[in-house]
């Protein structure tokens, strides 16, 4: 039995990590809704229902941890499975994001290898 369709809400301001995540998620069969920053993404929010949500941490008008702080104060947003997508080395953030958020987090240079499991234990029996 195929798996239900997924809707992803996909927010980067890296045009190629966005085509490079759409295009390993559609082969999973997921829908892609695709945000530039965190302002565009909570309108997106308002006007569509997501499965996941996959997010860069640095971006500009608003990052992803910002994002991420409004998504989880919200009441209608908070239980939507949350990944952080990031190229940072930096050990203190990526400590933070690990001990401190309900997220999961990736490291860009492994999108294409645990990306699609990852959304898959995520949205597990949850219906779009």
């Amino acid at each position: 039995m195929p798996a239900m369709v997924k809707t992803i809400l996909l927010v980067d301001d890296d045009p190629l990590y966005v085509e490079l995540v759409k295009e390993v998620l559609q082969l999973h069969h997921h829908r892609i809704v695709a945000a530039c920053n965190g302002k565009e993404a909570l309108a997106l929010l308002d006007a569509h229902q997501f499965d996941a949500i996959i997010s860069d941490i640095e971006m500009p008008v608003m990052n992803g941890m910002a994002f991420y702080e409004r998504v989880s104060a919200h009441e209608a947003f908070r239980k939507i499975p949350f990944i952080f997508l990031t190229g940072s080395e930096d050990p203190q953030k990526l400590r933070t994001v690990k001990e401190n958020l309900r997220a999961v987090l990736i490291k860009k240079p492994d999108i294409v290898q645990t990306l699609p499991a990852t959304v898959a234990s995520l949205t597990h029996g949850k219906h779009a």
